[in-house]
């Protein structure tokens, strides 16, 4: 397609299965501030790189289908989305309003699903949709939504993903999902099926990283056997990750607001 304001052609690269590295960037909770996003990535290296991904709450809502051009989507493509691919991941807001339905007209979806599969390079990245946080029978729901059955299919659908040949000859495997496990306060509906239903088959499977959100603080939980057997990564409200695979690892660095660096953390195979 081309800019109609001055005919420029416009294009992007589709991620390559034979590249030697791998380096995106990753975002969550911008609940419809566009500036923030605009400050978060005013420093990144556009030419190295892949892809971004938006971790869960793109916005707050959805009533309106300037809440996402509002709210962040104009600001990616002023920025790179006309020609670095963005990856969503759904969190629990973006199931809420009257225009939720409707989410998959405005972002790319592999497998049209919110959750799926996407690789570059040597590594296989899974994205998770957590749901809602809180039960299929809370009010402000109307009866209306049945996460628990969805978060089973997808249970079903990930058991599938790790037998299969992409799983097995990826390099490395790192997993998407906003809301996290585990967390230090107590457990909501949506933490604990993610736990029971999902974490057990990523246990047996063996990955190297989950990268969540939702929390809107900094967390790392190191790998415990037999609860999470890896690492979960969780980044608040006001930070961008920098992920940089390749042969050695998975090299992560957490720049805040203010473009300084917050925390540096290595993953060898």
């Amino acid at each position: 397609s081309t800019d109609p304001t001055n005919g420029k052609l416009l294009y992007f690269t589709t991620d390559k299965l034979n590249k030697d590295k791998t380096k995106c960037v990753v975002i969550a909770d911008m609940h419809g501030q566009a500036s923030k996003i605009g400050k978060l990535l005013e420093d990144v290296n556009w030419d190295e790189t892949d892809f971004v991904v938006s971790n869960g709450d793109f916005v707050s809502n959805l009533n309106y289908e300037n809440d996402l051009f509002d709210g962040g989507i104009d600001t990616c493509v002023d920025i790179f989305a006309k020609e670095i691919p963005l990856y969503f991941i759904r969190g629990n807001h973006e199931t809420r309003g009257i225009m939720a339905h409707k989410l998959k007209s405005y972002f790319y979806c592999p497998q049209n699903k919110f959750y799926y599969t996407f690789s570059s390079g040597s590594t296989l990245f899974i994205v998770l949709d957590g749901g809602e946080d809180k039960p299929d029978s809370a009010l402000e729901y109307s009866g209306l939504v049945d996460f628990d059955s969805y978060r089973t299919k997808e249970a079903e659908w990930l058991k599938k993903v790790t037998e299969s040949d992409k799983f097995k000859n990826a390099e490395h495997i790192i997993v998407f999902n906003h809301v996290p496990p585990f967390t230090k306060k107590a457990f909501w509906h949506g933490d604990a099926e993610v736990r029971e239903k999902l974490v057990p088959i990523l246990n047996n499977a063996g990955i190297d990283l989950m990268i969540c959100g939702h929390t809107h603080r900094y967390s790392f939980q190191e790998k415990k056997s037999g609860e999470n057997n890896f690492p979960i990564l969780t980044i608040d409200a006001k930070s961008r990750l920098d992920l940089t695979i390749d042969s050695s690892g998975i090299n992560a660095t957490i720049f805040d607001i203010n473009k300084k660096v917050q925390t540096q953390l290595s993953f060898e195979k």
